[in-house]
């Protein structure tokens, strides 16, 4: 991966090729058992945008009378916490 301004070599950054090998290995699983990949397959025809996810799950927590959050951590991972009031 090079950048547009510098033509330098981005690097990702450690956790990634754990993350990226889990990842695989899981499409793998989904793309042998079609069982098992029919409901995925299903949502990501469905999903639109991880923006309509998150909005999803905050109108989910909203309609059920919970307090919600949303943070992200280090590594960039955004997560949602719910709590009944």
């Amino acid at each position: 991966m090079t950048t547009a301004r510098t033509n330098e070599t981005m690097k990702p950054p450690v956790y990634f090729s754990e993350i990226e090998r889990r990842a695989r290995d899981r499409w793998e699983q989904l793309e042998s058992d079609p069982e098992l990949a029919g409901p995925w397959h299903q949502l990501f025809r469905q999903v639109q945008s991880p923006r309509h996810v998150l909005s999803e799950l905050l109108q989910n927590a909203d309609d059920a009378g919970a307090k919600a959050c949303i943070g992200a951590n280090p590594q960039r991972y955004v997560y949602l916490r719910a709590r009944r009031h």
